[in-house]
């Protein structure tokens, strides 16, 4: 069965006098943006997510209008690609698309850890701009993403980019 896995960071954050890292809104710049990913990001039904737990990150989601069944796993908060991809294995095989909504670098260099050919073509060695989208796909199982597994079969397909 293919899969599909979807990066997506969150949009432009605010960032207001006295609020910590992790409860900085979106900007309004970045609600347009989560807004016009649209609840099919990248033309693809989501059938999971996995959001990290930060405000905009949640912002993120919910002004894209995704409404599949989401987790918000602590670890995704600012998750290095290791933390990123065991959350990934740990997806149950019945899942076809999955949407992770985190941060940058940690989503970009993932990424590049399953795919180093395709994300250096696709520019992600130089960054990912707020809302910007990663689609990787692979006919394996989630649990083949795990760091430390030999790396399966996995392309980053596009990049979009607001």
């Amino acid at each position: 069965m293919d899969r599909t896995l979807l990066l997506l960071r969150h949009g432009h954050a605010a960032d207001p006098l006295g609020v910590a890292d992790v409860e900085r809104p979106l900007s309004t710049a970045g609600t347009a943006q989560a807004r016009r990913l649209g609840a099919r990001p990248g033309g693809h039904r989501v059938d999971r997510v996995l959001c990290s737990p930060a405000l905009r990150t949640r912002q993120t989601l919910d002004a894209a209008g995704v409404t599949a069944p989401a987790e918000f796993p602590s670890g995704l908060y600012l998750a290095d690609p290791d933390t990123v991809r065991t959350l990934v294995s740990e997806t149950d095989e019945t899942v076809r698309t999955l949407l992770v909504v985190g941060h940058f670098p940690g989503l970009p260099q993932a990424a590049a850890e399953l795919d180093p050919a395709g994300a250096s073509a696709h520019g992600l060695d130089a960054g990912l701009p707020p809302a910007g989208l990663i689609v990787l796909r692979t006919a394996a199982d989630w649990s083949a993403l795990a760091p430390g597994e030999p790396l399966p079969e996995i392309a980053v397909t596009a990049v979009r980019t607001d």
